[in-house]
C-alpha cells in the first residue's frame, strides 16, 4: 500500500551506516558527501592557480607582459588585492554561517521553552480533572 512505498523511499533516502564511529575515514566516504562536487568546483581552479604561479616563478615576466594584458600593476600588487579580496570572502562567509547557526540555535531554543510550558499545562490540567472529590458519586 501507500505506507509501505512510503517507508521504502524513506528507507532509500536515509544513509545507513555500519557503526557510529566517526573516525577520519568518514570523511573520504563519497555516497552522501559533498567532497565530490567540491572537488569537481576546486580543481579547474587549483589547476589555474598552479599554473599561474608555475609562470610567474620559470619564465621572466616583466613589465612588457603585464601591459600586454591591459593591467598596470605588478605581480605584487596583484597578489596583494587577490589576498585582501579572499579574507573578505572568507570572513564574510564566517560571519553569515555564524549569524545562521546563532538564529537556529535561538529559535530551537524558544521552541523547547515553548514545549515546556504545553507540557506543564497539560499535566497541571491532567492533575486538576483527575482529582478526587469528597462528594459521593451520585452528585
Amino acid at each position: 500500500g501507500g505506507q509501505s512505498d512510503l517507508a521504502a523511499l524513506e528507507e532509500e533516502a536515509m544513509i545507513q551506516y555500519a557503526n557510529a564511529n566517526f573516525h577520519p575515514c568518514f570523511l573520504f566516504k563519497l555516497r552522501g558527501s559533498v567532497m565530490p562536487f567540491a572537488a569537481r568546483v576546486a580543481a579547474p581552479c587549483a589547476i589555474c592557480a598552479v599554473s599561474l604561479k608555475l609562470a610567474l616563478l620559470h619564465f621572466e615576466l616583466d613589465g612588457e607582459f603585464w601591459d600586454v594584458l591591459g593591467i598596470e600593476k605588478g605581480p605584487q600588487q596583484i597578489m596583494s588585492a587577490a589576498f585582501s579580496g579572499l579574507n573578505f570572502l572568507i570572513g564574510f562567509l564566517v560571519v553569515f554561517r555564524a549569524q545562521q547557526a546563532y538564529s537556529r540555535f535561538w529559535e530551537g531554543s524558544t521552541s523547547i521553552t515553548t514545549m515546556q510550558g504545553y507540557l506543564f499545562d497539560a499535566s497541571s490540567s491532567l492533575v486538576a480533572f483527575c482529582r478526587q472529590s469528597s462528594a459521593p458519586r451520585k452528585e
